[in-house]
């Protein structure tokens, strides 16, 4: 039973993990009104889609590949916070990258803009507590998704939306729903990193409160 819990936590990690964020939130974005976008379904922007995948994960995970491959860290897990230096500063420098780039497109939505700069800001924040603890990376991720949720979403009025599932015909979804789930997926990763003992709960809850205050400040300084 204790190696099945352990496999469920490391499959909740892996998909769930922090580089795949900035995808599923501009997914999520797309799948609510890709109108906000300048096209009327997901697919018209499958090549924003591939871009930002490739830089904020595939590039920060070729580093920590090439470190790996280099014998510079002996997993890619980073169980060692110093570990943790060199792809904190590379991870930035992409997703700082692409917060500009997605900022002066100006076709790109601001609540998408806003979430690029709350990761970015989040990753300043993680870099420099990270002298200190091992904060969850993970807990980041998904508190960052929340707070897209609640603040890129709701505070553009997007109570319910709809989808269009062919032959099946449209199917609504209320953003309430959207925020149950997403809160639950936080408390499973939450609990998968426990579960795994690669960190504390102290380092879990500031992870969450870390992603939720940076999206916030984006938020407010984007308007």
């Amino acid at each position: 039973m204790k190696v099945l819990f352990r496999l469920s936590a490391k499959l909740i990690s892996g998909i769930l993990h922090p580089l795949f964020m900035p995808t599923y939130a501009l997914l999520l974005l797309l799948l609510v009104n890709p109108y906000l976008f300048g096209v009327s379904d997901l697919l018209d922007r499958s090549f924003l889609i591939l871009r930002i995948f490739l830089m904020t994960f595939f590039m920060p995970f070729l580093v920590v590949y090439l470190m790996w491959y280099l014998q510079l860290v002996p997993s890619f897990h980073l169980p060692n916070r110093k570990e943790r230096i060199v792809p904190y500063i590379a991870t930035s420098i992409f997703y700082l990258w692409v917060f500009l780039n997605v900022k002066n497109s100006g076709w790109v939505p601001k609540p998408y803009v806003a979430f690029m700069l709350g990761s970015v800001i989040s990753l300043f924040l993680a870099f420099f507590l990270n002298n200190f603890t091992k904060i969850s990376a993970h807990a980041i991720g998904m508190g960052g998704f929340i707070g897209f949720v609640v603040l890129g979403l709701a505070t553009w009025h997007y109570e319910y939306f709809w989808f269009q599932w062919g032959s099946w015909g449209p199917w609504e979804l209320r953003l309430s729903r959207v925020l149950v789930f997403v809160v639950l997926l936080a408390g499973l990763v939450g609990s998968s990193r426990l579960l795994l003992k690669v960190h504390t709960h102290g380092q879990v809850a500031m992870g969450f409160l870390v992603g939720l205050a940076a999206q916030y400040l984006a938020s407010f300084f984007i308007g």
